[in-house]
């Protein structure tokens, strides 16, 4: 195959690929939940297709960081029992990150967010990326009272360091190894 044509085979299906995700996800029909990967990151079935997503507006503690990315991970999934079959999921402007997956905000029937709810309870940190910022002042709001309260990760034996700086940091040193 020439590669000007597999150039556009490969454009025409991320097109097609794109178009099947805002359809799916623009239709506000209800989502499943498969599996909880960690803090804010869960796989769910839209039209019995599996799909990956981050949730929007936080960065939860990652696993290593102990006990916080467990704890996180398991508040999330105690949050999703609490909100029982009847989840949905919203957008903002950029559909998909850097590794493929769907950028969302998860609701539960009431039309609360899953991804506020982490932050009020300390359980993540507000991460507002443009340009998905739809509710950053909520998030923003939301960690100003975790903190306060010393709620979860803000409190006395909370998170040394912020899930950003963590990769960063290990990313740093998993590079310097590999040198």
């Amino acid at each position: 195959m020439s590669l000007k044509r597999f150039r556009y085979l490969f454009g025409f299906s991320c097109l097609l690929w794109l178009s099947l995700v805002a359809t799916t996800v623009s239709a506000a029909e209800p989502v499943r939940v498969v599996r909880v990967i960690d803090g804010d990151s869960l796989v769910v079935s839209v039209s019995n297709v599996p799909r990956e997503c981050r949730l929007i507006g936080i960065d939860a503690p990652e696993w290593a960081q102990n006990p916080w990315g467990e704890r996180a991970r398991n508040y999330l999934r105690t949050l999703l029992d609490r909100a029982g079959s009847v989840l949905s999921l919203e957008t903002d402007e950029e559909l998909i990150d850097k590794h493929g997956r769907l950028l969302v905000y998860l609701k539960n029937e009431s039309g609360d967010l899953i991804n506020l709810s982490l932050v009020e309870e300390g359980m993540a940190v507000a991460f507002n990326k443009r340009p998905n910022v739809r509710y950053a002042s909520q998030f923003r709001s939301a960690q100003t009272r975790a903190r306060s309260a010393k709620k979860g990760i803000w409190g006395p034996d909370g998170l040394k360091e912020r899930p950003g700086a963590f990769r960063e940091r290990t990313r740093t040193r998993s590079s310097a190894a590999t040198k």
